[in-house]
């Protein structure tokens, strides 16, 4: 299925359920399709780059330029934005939100970066900002700042600076960084939803606006939760040593688990796996913070080359971080064989009834959602990675805990009873799907051929 293109070097706003710990929940109420309208047809690619509530802003090609536009999604409606992008001049282009531009004038190795706020002059940030696969610059999930690498004024070292956007402040993070952040800047820099702080190299936690070093976690792997106000890591604690899984990655096999407090500036240790079983990353958060979930994996050969292709995926834990009590979902999945699949993808409900996660690989997945109380869980075979914009993931779930996600062209509603409901079929290829915050409402982007037609669906 051709996917939408999505440009994940813009700026991201947060969706829904990211923000503060989740409320109270309302009653149910599923979306029914009262309205179905065609919203908007294009003969040339859309790229979805950023949301901030019900309001999505894509971008379509028009002759030599790209247009920008506003889409809501709870009511459909679609507007021009007013600002049109000429982005193929500049070594490196991007959106920040709809108030500016950041882009790159020159080569490589003789560079500046600017940024254009709507409406105004341009402003000089750096020169000789470093390259990995591009651009070495990382824009905040509220486009209020961008952490970049740049050359040491007379030197060929790089240092690591943060750029507040409103107020043109450049604060130097790190004075010398070596090649390792340089050529892995795109992954190694991980966002605070709130902007407030930066994580850098799963280790080191900035705070943004003076771009001072608050802590110094040993960790191995790092993950927000949705306010910014905690951080779950695993603990590199020496136990064990780092896998290699390419020429340059490596990988620890963690056994302790943590959670960070941002403002108690300290860490709890809130659950260690035993025997075999280790902790590789991929902790997910439920909305209210008081829990984490993720994998249990066994090795068959540790000391194997190839021991990424010999793992066996025990099980599921789900932790509450105050009372450090866990429950286990047996899954016991075989990652290896012919064509080895992972288990991936873990995502709560709104509030936490569900849980669901896949089993597969680029070729076929199967989706697994489970009741969090009873482990009673239930299977979908062949579901579509549709949603591209960060904090998507197979599924998305709306506020009174229903999960959505893709399947045979169809759109699948499943609620906290595990009842499954097919609730849309696309008339063409199905793309990609957003749903309103409120949950009674979605936009749908359907293919045919060389176009993409927005559909609205809902209230």
């Amino acid at each position: 299925m051709r996917k939408i293109v999505i440009l994940l070097l813009s700026s991201l706003l947060l969706l829904s359920g990211c923000g503060n710990k989740a409320a109270a929940v309302e009653t149910a109420e599923d979306l029914t399709i009262k309205n179905e309208k065609i919203v908007k047809e294009f003969s040339s690619t859309v790229n979805v780059f950023n949301r901030s509530g019900d309001v999505v802003m894509l971008t379509a090609e028009n002759g030599d330029v790209f247009e920008n536009y506003h889409l809501n999604v709870g009511t459909g409606q679609f507007a021009q934005a007013g600002i049109s992008d000429f982005n193929e001049q500049y070594l490196h282009y991007e959106r920040i939100a709809d108030t500016g531009q950041l882009y790159v004038e020159g080569s490589e190795g003789d560079n500046t970066l600017f940024f254009k706020a709507k409406d105004g002059e341009a402003k000089k940030i750096a020169v000789n900002i470093g390259y990995s696969d591009s651009a070495n610059v990382s824009v905040s999930p509220n486009g209020k700042y961008v952490v970049l690498t740049s050359k040491k004024e007379g030197s060929d070292a790089y240092g690591l600076y943060v750029y507040d956007l409103g107020n043109a402040k450049l604060s130097t993070m790190l004075d010398l960084i070596d090649k390792h952040l340089i050529q892995g800047f795109g992954y190694m820099i991980s966002w605070a939803p709130n902007d407030k702080h930066v994580i850098v190299n799963d280790k080191y936690v900035f705070n943004a606006e003076t771009g001072k070093l608050r802590s110094e976690l040993k960790s191995a792997y790092s993950k927000w939760s949705s306010s910014g106000s905690r951080i779950a890591f695993i603990l590199e604690d020496g136990r064990e040593k780092w896998l290699a899984s390419g020429e340059e990655d490596a990988v620890y096999p963690g056994k302790v688990v943590c959670v960070y407090d941002v403002q108690d500036g300290d860490y709890q240790e809130v659950f260690m796996v035993t025997g075999d079983e280790y902790v590789f990353g991929d902790i997910v958060w439920d909305d209210a913070e008081d829990r984490i979930a993720f994998a249990g994996i066994s090795v068959k050969d540790k000391k194997s080359p190839d021991w990424y292709m010999q793992l066996t995926y025990n099980c599921i834990y789900m932790v509450e971080i105050d009372s450090r009590k866990a429950i286990r979902l047996e899954t016991n999945v075989n990652g290896g064989g012919e064509k080895p699949v992972e288990l991936a993808n873990l995502k709560f409900s709104a509030t936490g009834k569900l849980l669901a996660y896949t089993v597969g690989n680029f070729e076929k997945s199967d989706l697994y959602v489970c009741k969090t109380d009873s482990l009673e869980q239930k299977t979908f075979t062949d579901v579509e990675y549709l949603h591209w914009i960060r904090g998507e993931s197979y599924v998305i779930t709306d506020r009174y805990d229903s999960l959505y996600f893709s399947a045979g062209n169809g759109i699948v509603r499943i609620d906290t009873g595990l009842k499954d409901t097919l609730i849309y079929t696309a008339k063409t290829d199905l793309d990609d799907m957003y749903l309103s915050e409120d949950g009674k409402a979605m936009v749908l982007f359907e293919s045919l051929e060389n176009q993409s037609v927005l559909r609205y669906i809902g209230k």
